[in-house]
């Protein structure tokens, strides 16, 4: 919830912005001029240069938060702002038992409408011996390739966490 208002809040913000830029409210320094009373050698005054700043959001949608899954779970979501953008979508598993065992999952299918899926694993087989661990399972934006498989690296880009129990 708290993710969705600070998505929100970004979101506002953002237009705002583009708003009052539009209707000129907004300047740079470099928009304006001064003249001066005694003559003075013309220096060149400097253009603006705008950049475009991308502004991109996920959320998991499925499984949701605090559910029970299987070794191998669907995990689906949403995006805003990174379809045909150099974004990358990852799911990573973390295990509660492990302070430091992070997997990469394969990169997601991103369609057009900027819906995502992913096939993740919890757990290491289909066996009841992982049978009621407990998994965070973060959404990440990633502007790299991550290679799938286990890392120590809490990653960076975190966008969207649940927490889940293995059947």
């Amino acid at each position: 919830m708290k993710y969705s208002r600070l998505i929100v809040t970004v979101v506002a913000v953002f237009l705002l912005a583009s708003i009052l830029a539009a209707s000129g409210c907004i300047t740079t320094p470099n928009n304006s001029t001064q003249t001066s009373p005694s003559p003075t050698p013309s220096t060149p005054t400097p253009t603006p240069t705008w950049t475009t700043v991308t502004i991109a959001s996920i959320t998991i949608t499925s499984p949701e938060n605090a559910s029970v899954v299987d070794y191998r779970t669907t995990v689906k979501g949403t995006s805003m702002g990174v379809y045909g953008t150099p974004l990358k979508i990852y799911v990573v598993v973390l295990p509660h038992e492990s302070e430091d065992e992070y997997w990469v999952q394969k990169e997601v299918t991103l369609l057009d409408t900027g819906s995502w899926s992913t096939l993740a694993y919890f757990g290491s087989d289909a066996t009841s011996k992982d049978s009621g661990k407990k998994f965070t399972v973060y959404a990440v934006l990633s502007t790299s390739t991550l290679p799938v498989g286990k890392t120590s690296q809490k990653p960076d880009g975190i966008k969207g966490i649940i927490e889940l129990t293995r059947k």
